[in-house]
């Protein structure tokens, strides 16, 4: 790894901020009654924010749009898999699955198509991610917390997760030179996909759309300004930094007394983290 994709202190920071932040809308989704259409008003009301802040920020580079519209395909597949995943399973368990998996092919994707690779520190940081996150959801299964057509889902999202973190980080890059671009880069793509996701959420949910987002609005803004600010954290950090560890992991349940296999697959995610920032 080259001492430029080396995490400096702000943006190590940014990665712990975005994984409070991410963990934060995906309990508001996991508690809502309508999990799709929660996960919907989430993305609406990031598209919000995110139309308010391109409006002053710099345009993208041209080269970058490409990206920006793929982005914003793969994400519509993401939210739709996000309302669909809490519908059966604890929070604790198929969040953590749907995210510690996704470094393992996202490393793998940006070897394949940019030949980029982790450092062996990094390599074995992933390594002990994976395992820790499958420890978690073989528990799950158990101890029924997941059923397997879920941890499907789960582990369908983090192949999406994968690409859309290659896609974003290539993307940004592309978009211009300096923090501002690819928060241009960010405020566009998330944009275009609240833009591209109404239709689509109206067909499935109808007037009830309109309703969530304008009586759960409290719940949408907050959901959608965590969304809105971890992308672009997370798309400011190297790519070689697993997206498991920009878009956080500790989900939780409600349970009092968690048990002890919960509690190991939790600390390898952890050590995970600490060792992939070589």
């Amino acid at each position: 790894m080259t001492n430029s994709a080396h995490l400096t202190s702000g943006v190590l920071a940014a990665v712990l901020g975005a994984a409070v932040l991410h963990a934060l809308w995906n309990s508001l989704v996991k508690s809502a009654s309508d999990k799709l259409l929660s996960s919907a008003v989430v993305a609406l009301w990031c598209g919000v924010a995110a139309f308010a802040a391109a409006l002053v920020l710099p345009r993208p580079a041209v080269e970058a749009m490409p990206f920006i519209v793929a982005s914003a395909a793969i994400h519509i597949v993401y939210f739709l898999l996000v309302g669909r995943l809490y519908h059966s399973a604890d929070l604790s368990v198929a969040y953590p699955m749907m995210r510690g998996c996704a470094p393992l092919i996202t490393a793998v994707i940006a070897l394949a198509t940019l030949g980029e690779a982790p450092g062996p520190i990094a390599s074995l940081g992933v390594a002990v991610l994976v395992a820790g996150v499958l420890t978690m959801g073989a528990s799950g299964l158990a101890h029924g917390r997941i059923d397997r057509p879920t941890l499907i889902v789960a582990l369908a999202n983090s192949a999406v997760i994968a690409v859309y973190s290659v896609i974003d980080g290539q993307g940004a890059r592309l978009s211009g030179a300096g923090a501002a671009f690819a928060f241009a880069y960010n405020s566009w793509a998330d944009a275009l996909t609240a833009l591209a996701y109404l239709p689509v959420i109206l067909f499935l949910r109808g007037r009830a759309v309109a309703v969530a987002f304008t009586h759960d609005w409290r719940r949408g803004l907050i959901g959608g300004l965590a969304a809105f600010v971890l992308d672009h954290r997370g798309r400011r950090a190297p790519r070689t930094v697993p997206r498991a560890s920009r878009n956080g992991r500790a989900g939780h349940s409600g349970r009092n007394h968690p048990p002890q296999d919960r509690l190991i697959g939790s600390g390898a995610a952890v050590m995970a983290d600490i060792a992939s920032e070589d």
